[in-house]
């Protein structure tokens, strides 16, 4: 099972959740012997649904017409390109996945794969650009 994830809010240094009854719901599960662990982080926008839409359906769409490639494996190629990482040994390559990505990481992805088609003569239309001409 996934631990949850709950939104705090920081005031006057002390900590505040946003949604009070679901974190002490949740707390119940724990005996009071147990020990637990709090970890407390910025939080970070995960990329949104418009962006993994633009991804899936501009830009892969636009090279997938042209190269004859699939969406489907231009991710796993993009991914490998762009997004890979050394693994806990650094024998291993893996690969990050977009769904892990904020919202930051997600548009320099975008627009490391929107680069790399430029250089075979791509042009791929901006957001703005296509949702202005198709909506």
């Amino acid at each position: 099972m996934k631990t949850p994830r709950f939104e705090i809010k920081i005031l006057e240094g002390k900590i505040h959740v946003i949604n009070q009854k679901i974190f002490d719901e949740y707390l119940t599960k724990f005996k009071p012997t147990d020990k637990v662990e709090m970890i407390v982080k910025r939080f970070k926008n995960t990329r949104t649904l418009k962006q993994n839409a633009y991804l899936w359906g501009v830009v892969y769409k636009v090279i997938s017409e042209y190269s004859g490639e699939t969406c489907d494996d231009l991710h796993l190629h993009f991914k490998m390109k762009f997004l890979k990482e050394h693994g806990k040994s650094g024998k291993l390559s893996i690969c990050k996945s977009t769904t892990k990505l904020d919202t930051k990481g997600m548009t320099d992805y975008i627009d490391q794969i929107i680069r790399w088609a430029g250089d075979f003569g791509l042009e791929i239309p901006t957001p703005d650009e296509y949702y202005s001409v198709n909506y």
